[in-house]
């Protein structure tokens, strides 16, 4: 991948409860070759909850909703985990979505902040 990355940290002191780190890629640029657009992925087992990461630079453009959610169903789909075939969101117990995922507000960000009320926790 071009312009993707991933990278995890962990404490010393966590490290020896860190299994099964596996990593991935997939390309969803130009030819589904170039590697401009598409995810890359990160999963591990941490006190035996399964994480994973998903990284995506998805399609640009306001009129491109439905080639940013065909595009997120690929890598989704096709970034698996290699020991079952399984798609990893759903063997595990955290998935995190992340990265350039380009949706769009379709309002002006004052037109949303008074269109919706928010309590005194998010304040």
């Amino acid at each position: 991948m071009w312009e993707l990355a991933l990278v995890g940290f962990i404490k010393v002191a966590d490290q020896r409860y860190l299994k099964n780190v596996r990593t991935s890629s997939l390309a969803c640029g130009i030819l589904n070759v170039v590697g401009n657009k598409g995810g890359v992925q990160m999963r591990f087992t941490l006190y035996d909850n399964t994480f994973n990461f998903l990284n995506c630079h998805l399609e640009a453009f306001l009129n491109n909703k439905k080639a940013r959610c065909n595009m997120y169903s690929k890598i989704n789909r096709e970034i698996q985990d290699e020991n079952n075939g399984l798609e990893a969101d759903v063997e595990s117990d955290f998935n995190y979505l992340v990265g350039d995922l380009n949706f769009r507000m379709q309002m002006k960000f004052s037109e949303f902040v008074s269109k919706y009320t928010f309590t005194d926790a998010y304040k």
